[in-house]
């Protein structure tokens, strides 16, 4: 197989929004206004799948050491941030949407909102 050098454009489509510290866990998701008219339906839906940018990652090491477990594993073995392209993935509970603000809860352990500025 022949290691493809070939780069990659992400464009972000939102901004996630969590709720103050104390309160629920539950977040938001403000959709640019280019992209709203993709919103159409969105509320149909119990669940959504949200991709997002780890953007706080620095760096990555392909052997880590999980916060609860005592052997080191593979990268791609763990929910670890700090991965050669550092995207996240998590299904997470659609609760409302308010146009072109979604709210949500997230959808199980894989997805922790944690503030902007940590």
């Amino acid at each position: 197989m022949q290691h493809n050098d070939q780069q990659y454009t992400i464009t972000p489509i939102g901004v996630v929004q969590r709720a103050a510290p104390g309160e629920d866990e539950t977040a938001r998701i403000e959709i640019f206004a280019e992209y709203a008219e993709g919103l159409q339906d969105i509320e149909e839906f119990s669940h959504i799948n949200v991709f997002y940018w780890l953007h706080q990652s620095e760096g990555y090491s392909l052997v880590v050491q999980p916060p609860f477990d005592t052997p080191r594993h593979g990268v791609f073995a763990t929910r670890s941030p700090h991965r050669p392209n550092p995207l996240g993935f998590a299904v997470v509970e659609l609760l409302q949407r308010e146009g072109r603000v979604l709210g949500l809860r997230p959808g199980g352990a894989g997805w922790k909102i944690r503030n902007q500025d940590r």
